[in-house]
């Protein structure tokens, strides 16, 4: 059993003013994740993808706090995510506790993108 992540950055990016290239980019990672998955079933390759919204980071540590705010108003657990909650994502979809998962985007998101 194989295992092959991707990596996006949440998944309510698209449709953004200004974002048209990122959001394709993206949206081009989604579909890779699950034709991969596909294709790589038949071999015993699990293809995943972790989907993190906003996450305390260096990268994240500028930005402006209006911004910010907005995004975690929106959050209904009303905080940003920490590094060790994408990590621990990563490692579940790594592990063998994850063999029956394929195909999947997972959002460490603290619910953002909740349908």
């Amino acid at each position: 059993m194989g295992k092959l992540l991707t990596s996006l950055r949440w998944r309510g990016s698209g449709g953004l003013l200004g974002n048209s290239c990122y959001a394709a980019s993206k949206g081009g990672v989604i579909a890779f994740t699950k034709s991969a998955a596909r294709e790589g079933a038949p071999y015993g390759i699990n293809v995943n993808a972790v989907a993190p919204a906003l996450t305390d980071t260096d990268m994240t540590a500028g930005m402006d706090a209006n911004q910010r705010d907005a995004i975690l108003g929106m959050v209904p657990l009303g905080r940003a995510g920490r590094p060790e909650d994408v990590a621990k994502a990563v490692c579940f979809l790594a592990s063998s506790e994850s063999d029956y998962l394929t195909g999947e985007i997972m959002d460490v998101d603290g619910g953002l993108m909740m349908d």
